[in-house]
């Protein structure tokens, strides 16, 4: 290969690296990159508290490692491994249990605050973002939280919210029952099923909602994000 050839493929691998790391992430994007770097940061912090003797001393501990001890000694060790075992690892269900629901309801005021940085419409959170409008209520938050969650399922083959309506249908038919009475059992019974059932339903204000602006991010900060 000429020193030409060389060249031209050096600065191709290098634009097409600015080209990934300073693409705009998608919001599923962004969920998938802060399970990760959660995992991480309380891998590294568990095994040195660990080593420290320190137990855990609060109900739910954010830095905890609650499972996959065994497999997850580093903060590396986060990427070999599925959601189901980072989700369990932080204490929450798994996949299948709705544990990014819970995640992302445990997140949400982080991703508030990145939305708003990388541009991305949200709602107004605690963090970040103009703080000239009043801030969204616990509804709002929570039917956001759940429209990211069934967003993300979607975009995985997995339509949770389809599958809640069709069993709702089938319970209010055999139980006789109006979609009023049904929403306050469900509600008494599985508030995180309520939340998600309920989230395309719920009207967030105007002045509740954020909706995207100039990117604050670049691709170098990506990474720290």
């Amino acid at each position: 290969m000429s020193k030409l050839s060389k060249r031209v493929k050096k600065l191709e691998a290098q634009v097409s690296r600015k080209l990934v790391s300073d693409a705009i992430p998608t919001v599923n994007q962004l969920w998938c990159e802060r399970l990760i770097n959660v995992a991480g940061s309380v891998v590294e912090r568990y095994w040195k508290r660990v080593a420290r003797g320190d137990e855990r001393t609060e109900e739910y501990d954010h830095f905890w490692l609650y499972a996959h001890q065994d497999i997850l000694k580093t903060k590396s060790d986060v990427h070999k491994v599925s959601d189901d075992v980072l989700l369990e690892a932080l204490g929450l269900s798994n996949v299948a249990g709705w544990g990014w629901l819970l995640f992302m309801v445990r997140e949400f005021n982080w991703f508030c605050l990145v939305a708003y940085n990388w541009g991305h419409p949200s709602i107004r959170g605690e963090y970040g973002g103009p703080r000239d409008v009043k801030l969204a209520n616990e509804e709002e938050r929570r039917a956001q939280a759940a429209l990211y969650f069934v967003d993300l399922m979607r975009e995985r083959g997995w339509d949770p919210l389809a599958e809640l309506r069709e069993m709702a249908q089938a319970f209010k038919e055999k139980a006789g029952i109006s979609e009023e009475v049904f929403l306050e059992i469900l509600r008494k019974k599985n508030e995180w099923s309520y939340f998600v059932y309920t989230c395309e339903s719920v009207t967030i204000r105007p002045e509740a909602r954020w909706l995207g602006g100039p990117v604050l991010y670049d691709g170098a900060m990506r990474k720290d994000r």
